[in-house]
């Protein structure tokens, strides 16, 4: 079945023909007289259907309403009388009032029930009156002022004027803008009209000729004009048939002149409008030119808002339809909108689009704006509609039977075919936290939980889960998370099945960790999101989500910044989390994976005995134990506790021989943590433990391994764990860490004793203001010579000793010191003394030789201070190598020098003869002296 419309096309040039405009420059006149107006604005009224009540096509007439703060004329009342409304009335109103033209010189209108499905145009004002634009040419007033008329004009001439010749009137130019003739009203060639005569007295304003002063022109009833074709089918001439005088003479021979004007009449069913021109601006068809004359008229059918308005209306015809069709279900899973995120019905509808292609044109999206451009009723456009059912489910529809086909007739009676195709799409929206699901009969298979066919919004949430690495301060974060890309698995349970995603296959949803800045704790607590996820499954039902390992520890090889062998243990804490508070098995959305830096490890040190190895010295050495003991990296020695296994702390006896000190469990060697509960280092370290008892030497501990250099002086190289956080061992501890040397270092003392002896005879109470200084030296026992070196003091300098108390009565001084009876290596020491300088009176000059000769100034019997040679000497005494006795003579020696001179024969100094040699005996008292 076809429907009926009828209705006016809004003027927009979108796909369809633009409608045609006048030509540049060309006014039309607006309410007044010809020639009065300006130019005509596009002004456009929306359409107002109108049913014909028996047409079998769509057909739309024009009907316009004059602007607003405007009053139209009323057009010559509609009926089936002439089709002239005859301007001569004599009624006195020489402005208005139309009175039909006589029977037989006026067109018969066709009516509208003549079968052509044309309809009348209605009428908007509520009283039968049709409102006429202010365009619209209307009955003028006279022209020279309000209230001037042909009889006041003619009342000012003589009396008794005669009309005389025949005056020459113009033809009017009419254009019929009726759609060719659509609705039947247009007369017919030839047919006569009664038209509106203005006459010009003496060349003053032509002023309207009224029906009682016909005679004065001598004229015996109205005078008729015929319609005449012009070259379009729109444009027709009105040429006059009755002759008018040219002018009004007196018997005296006196003339008064006039000239006339003719315009159209009123014809029923149109609005007639005056313009310089009628005709068309070119645009897909060429301008006629036979309605361009200046002068020209337009009739409008119906009352067109302008003559713009009517020249640009179109008549559409449609000559098939088609019925367009969408459905579909809607279905929100989101739990009657917890999210209160759902769109408006109506909002929802628009993402049903409805699209159509004109003539195999573009595609153009369904809109009252572009279903107004296709020429139909803005408001009558078809739109989508959603019905709530209030639980949830809505239903999404579009029904409609929209053109097909159809026929556009322009203004001038131009007609032009047209097609459309239509096309539904549902673009499904996107915005807010939905994920559309379509169900088909194809995939339902896929979807056991939906409820039938049709597209399910699932609400949509992120999973939030806390990942809490207790790695203390090792740089693994980065490599961590993506271990867990590849380790963690989603485990997602639904009523009806139940899924595992590992986090790297989740490639449909995002993945990510929000990192934590602070872990300055030995903790990286991380956020690891998965996001978006459905929060419900199709049927309304919650889902259940749950993130685990496969094991129980993850290996760490491979990760960058762990250590070989090292893994993370992995638990779930789930407190806080509704319905999982207190499980164990899974971290559930809220709750924490919590992973911890874990490994093994062993400890290793060396025990060395510094003695001289023999086994008298080994027999003497003390038993003891060493106990292991550890705390975190970063820490200070002091916070050590014991390690304990088994409930028993872990301990090993201390090797009597020296050697590796090893810890063992079972016969093997223990495995210790690596990591505290943090993930944060344990530094292991051993603390030895000696017993005490007679007969055993004392032991000293020396942290480190104790070597000899080649200047005979020992090196210790201690060992201290990575972290230590100093560069040398920290006072007071005594803890020996691994990869380490403990060393034992016999210890005891000696007594080292030294005596001053002056041998001086008379000069014995003179050296009171004499001081010596004594060097301490040592060597290992029984070394030779050379092995003597100075011990230096605590400051490092050589221990020396100053002896300065010297008088007669006492020319012997003895000191003695405990020293270390052990050098560095655990060997027995020998000590000595050596004089190493002597001073006298309050100068600063060593007065001792390298040979061990000195001088000093002393008097002695002879009264006056002479230079006395001495001589020290170093004695060592009672047979433990550790006294030393320097005694200083006076030198009994004197350096006697011979001087042995050779002359030749001239008694002159010669070279002694070639191989000579002599021989020189000394005496003393006349006595020889030994060799």
């Amino acid at each position: 079945m076809m429907r009926n419309y009828a209705g006016y096309r809004r003027c927009l040039a979108l796909l369809l023909a633009f409608a045609l405009l006048l030509p540049a420059g060309v006014p039309a006149a607006a309410g007044g007289a010809q020639g009065s107006g300006g130019p005509v604005p596009v002004e456009v009224a929306d359409a107002t259907p109108t049913p014909a009540a028996d047409a079998q096509e769509l057909e739309i007439v024009p009907v316009s309403a004059p602007p607003d703060g405007e009053t139209g004329a009323t057009p010559a009342p509609s009926g089936d009388g002439a089709a002239t409304a005859a301007p001569y009335s004599n009624n006195g109103d020489e402005t208005g009032g139309a009175t039909p033209a006589p029977g037989g010189n006026g067109a018969t209108p066709t009516p509208p029930d003549s079968g052509n499905g044309a309809t009348p145009v209605p009428s908007d004002s509520g009283n039968g009156a049709t409102p006429v634009p202010a365009d619209a040419l209307q009955t003028p007033l006279p022209e020279g002022g309000t209230g001037a008329s042909l009889a006041e004009a003619l009342s000012a001439l003589p009396e008794g004027l005669v009309p005389t010749g025949t005056a020459a009137v113009a033809d009017a130019a009419l254009v019929f803008l009726d759609f060719g003739d659509r609705d039947g009203l247009r007369p017919a060639p030839g047919a006569r009209l009664n038209p509106v005569l203005y006459v010009s007295i003496d060349g003053g304003a032509h002023l309207r000729l009224t029906q009682e002063l016909l005679a004065r022109f001598g004229l015996s009833g109205a005078p008729t004009a015929a319609l005449r074709a012009g070259a379009e089918p729109y444009a027709f001439s009105l040429a006059l048939e009755t002759a008018l005088p040219a002018a009004l003479t007196a018997a005296d021979g006196t003339a008064h002149a006039l000239s006339w004007r003719m315009e159209p009449p009123a014809l029923e069913g149109y609005t007639l409008f005056a313009a310089e021109s009628a005709a068309p601006k070119a645009a897909r068809r060429a301008a006629p030119a036979a309605a361009a004359a200046a002068g020209g008229y337009a009739y409008a059918l119906g009352a067109p808002a302008s003559l713009l308005a009517a020249r640009s209306a179109e008549h559409i015809t449609i000559t098939s339809s088609k019925e367009v069709s969408f459905r579909q279900s809607i279905h929100w899973v989101d739990n009657y909108d917890e999210a209160g995120a759902r769109p408006a019905p109506e909002a929802y509808a628009q993402s049903l689009k409805v699209y159509y292609t004109l003539d195999g044109g573009q595609e153009v999206l369904l809109t009252p704006e572009s279903w107004a451009a296709l020429g139909f009723d803005r408001d009558g456009c078809p739109q989508p509609a959603v019905t709530a059912d209030g639980l949830g489910v809505w239903e999404l529809a579009f029904e409609a039977d929209l053109p097909h086909e159809y026929t556009v007739t322009d203004a001038f009676g131009n007609r032009t075919e047209h097609t459309l195709t239509w096309r539904t799409a549902h673009e499904l929206p996107v915005e807010g936290p939905y994920e559309p699901v379509t169900v088909t009969d194809g995939n339902a298979a896929g979807y056991p939980s939906a409820q039938g066919n049709g597209v399910y919004y699932v609400l949509l949430t992120d999973l939030s889960f806390q990942v809490n690495t207790r790695r203390g301060t090792q740089a693994i974060d980065e490599g961590v998370r993506e271990l867990l890309d590849t380790s963690l698995t989603l485990h997602v349970e639904t009523d009806r099945e139940k899924r595992e995603y590992l986090l790297s296959n989740l490639i449909t949803r995002e993945v990510t960790y929000i990192e934590d800045t602070d872990t300055a704790d030995g903790i990286c607590n991380d956020v690891l999101q998965i996001s978006p996820t459905w929060k419900y499954n199709l049927d309304g039902s919650l889902i259940e989500y749950r993130l685990s390992a496969a094991a129980g520890s993850l290996p760490l090889d491979g990760v960058a910044g762990a250590a070989q062998g090292d893994s993370l243990t992995v638990d779930y804490r789930n407190d806080g989390v509704p319905n999982h508070a207190g499980k164990t098995d899974a971290a559930y959305p809220g709750g924490s994976v919590n992973l911890t830096l874990t490994g093994t490890r062993g400890y290793e040190a060396q025990k060395v005995w510094l003695d001289d190895g023999s086994a008298e010295a080994a027999a003497q050495r003390p038993e003891g134990t060493l106990q292991l003991w550890r705390y975190r990296e970063g820490q200070e020695p002091g916070t050590a506790t014991p390690v304990f296994s088994g409930g028993r702390m872990v301990e090993a006896a201390l090797p009597g021989d020296g050697g590796a000190i090893l810890f063992e469990e079972n016969g093997k060697a223990i495995e210790l943590p690596k990591y505290d509960a943090d993930g944060f280092r344990y530094i292991y370290c051993v603390r030895e433990y000696m017993s005490e008892g007679e007969g055993l030497s004392d032991y000293e501990q020396v942290f480190g391994a104790v070597a000899e250099q080649a200047d005979g002086t020992a090196a210790v190289t201690d060992t201290l764990p990575a972290g230590y956080g100093a560069p040398a061992r920290k006072e007071g501890d005594t803890f020996l860490y691994h990869g380490g040397t403990l060393s034992n270092r016999i210890t005891d003392t000696v007594r080292v004793a030294a005596t001053k002896v002056w041998d001086a005879a008379a000069f014995q109470s003179e050296f009171e203001d004499v001081r010596v200084e004594l060097t301490l030296q040592s060597r290992p026992a029984g070394a030779g010579e050379d092995a003597w070196t100075d011990v230096p003091g605590a400051d490092g300098t050589p221990v020396t000793v100053v002896l300065d108390d010297f008088y007669a009565e006492n020319m012997t001084i003895t000191t003695a010191a405990e020293y270390s009876r052990y050098d560095a290596l655990g060997r027995p020491l020998e000590y000595r003394y050596v004089e190493t300088g002597v001073y006298q009176g309050d100068g600063g000059e060593n007065l001792l030789q390298a040979d061990g000769l000195f001088t000093l100034q002393q008097a002695g019997m002879a009264g006056a201070a002479r230079p006395v040679r001495y001589e020290s000497a170093a004695v060592y005494s009672n047979g433990d190598g550790q006294t030393t006795t320097i005694t200083n003579t006076i030198a009994d020696r004197l350096d006697y020098h011979v001087i042995k001179l050779w002359h030749d024969e001239a008694g002159q100094p010669a070279e002694p003869p070639e191989g000579a040699s002599i021989t020189a005996a000394l005496y003393r008292d006349g006595d020889l002296t030994a060799p």
